[in-house]
């Protein structure tokens, strides 16, 4: 069973995590270090264990490694900026008292957002998750705790060559509302995040049912897979708001589910930031996009 994702203590330039050998991973290696970073590589699941092997695929003579962070983790990590975090107890007005399952209309958690059906699957992909957490009597395998159960599928990071680049491929097919994995990062705030001038890895913390984004998740330093992800003018994942043993709804883990069927082979993506008008009429300039999808705007919004 994997590790629960969790808030960690502050991210700093020589956090402890770098003793693990991790911290020289990045495009600069040579092809000649490939067997040596895939080994590191397999022991990435130490992170998340009892998870699938995350598989790295390079067959195009280019580009040797894949560019994880300088750390590898599935968790959230804080900057200073933020400041303390606690995973407080006292939840109890977001507790439920199930003796059974939790699958159903019963239990107080999933009766404040989506809920889960008996496979594990959302059952609505438009409302935030709110998992069962340490305030409640259910039990740590209830159905109503996948997220936090961490990653089931098999995943594959892939280079495609120049043009796209690395990402992320089903290892195998992938049934419609599964869960695939997190976004590992540090938690900054908003004011911190826009100060810095690598800002390719950082998703925002804004999902609709929230004012305005108060904290992004940054994968430069510290991430997982989902630093390959990709984006799609036709995407097949969705992420969505998920919270358990935490009070601030401006915190959440952010977790991604496939929103179709997904084939094995096929690559993994999401839409950055979003395909209405009001966001392409927004947009602070415009990069090219070669996702290849039919409905292919052209270009990616950016925002910042």
């Amino acid at each position: 069973m994997s590790t629960a994702i969790r808030y960690a203590a502050g991210l700093s330039a020589h956090h402890p995590l770098k003793a693990e050998n991790l911290d020289k991973l990045g495009t600069e290696w040579p092809r000649s270090d490939w067997a040596r970073y895939t080994e590191l590589v397999r022991g990435f699941t130490r992170d998340e264990l009892g998870a699938p092997p995350l598989r790295v695929v390079n067959n195009t003579g280019e580009e040797a490694c894949a560019p994880f962070a300088d750390v590898y983790s599935n968790h959230v990590w804080l900057h200073s900026s933020v400041g303390n975090i606690k995973q407080t107890k006292a939840i109890s007005s977001r507790a439920c008292d199930c003796s059974d399952n939790c699958v159903g209309g019963n239990c107080a958690c999933v009766k404040m957002g989506s809920g889960y059906t008996s496979t594990g699957q959302p059952v609505n992909l438009d409302n935030p998750l709110y998992e069962c957490g340490v305030a409640c009597a259910c039990v740590s395998t209830c159905g109503n705790r996948i997220v936090q159960q961490g990653r089931t599928v098999r995943i594959e990071v892939r280079y495609s060559g120049a043009l796209k680049g690395w990402g992320l491929h089903a290892d195998e097919d992938i049934p419609t509302n599964t869960f695939l994995f997190v976004f590992g990062g540090e938690l900054v705030k908003m004011s911190e995040a826009r100060k810095r001038p690598e800002i390719e890895f950082q998703i925002d913390l804004h999902f609709h049912h929230l004012a305005k984004a108060k904290y992004v998740l940054d994968a430069h330093n510290v991430g997982n897979l989902g630093r390959c992800l990709n984006h799609s003018c036709d995407p097949n994942t969705v992420a969505m708001p998920c919270y358990f043993n935490q009070v601030d709804l401006n915190l959440p883990i952010v977790a991604f589910f496939a929103k179709r069927a997904i084939k094995s082979g096929e690559q993994i993506c999401i839409a950055y930031w979003g395909l209405d008008d009001t966001v392409l009429e927004t947009a602070m300039g415009r990069m090219p996009c070669n996702c290849g999808a039919d409905r292919c705007a052209g270009f990616i919004a950016m925002m910042t």
